[in-house]
């Protein structure tokens, strides 16, 4: 499991630290073994953020959430700025923020843009 990874794209490489189960604890699931009877819903969204230096052509990708059931805008809202806010932390400043067209986007759009 890789953790903090960024994607250069001027050399198309990848830069980040391992990290072992015990480093975040969040990430249980990926070294939890599979339950043959556990019944798991399947994703029918995924929510993905990257971040893209428009002056050098360098690249971070972000987070990402898998979403079983229908997204709700007010989530959606509450996931984009968390993320706003870490990409702040760290001093990458948004300049922009583009989403695709779908329903839930443009509600988010109204409340980000009144």
């Amino acid at each position: 499991v890789q953790s903090k990874i960024i994607w250069n794209s001027s050399n198309s490489s990848f830069t980040g630290y391992a990290m072992s189960s015990s480093d975040m604890a969040s990430l249980h699931d990926v070294y939890e073994g599979l339950d043959e009877e556990e019944k798991c819903k399947k994703t029918e969204y995924v929510l993905q953020f990257l971040w893209r230096d428009i002056t050098s052509e360098f690249d971070v990708i972000g987070p990402y959430f898998t979403i079983s059931g229908k997204i709700e805008a007010h989530n959606l809202h509450t996931l984009v700025m968390k993320n706003l806010l870490v990409f702040n932390q760290f001093e990458f400043r948004v300049r922009c923020l583009l989403c695709n067209g779908v329903s839930g986007n443009l509600a988010v759009e109204g409340v980000m843009c009144p």
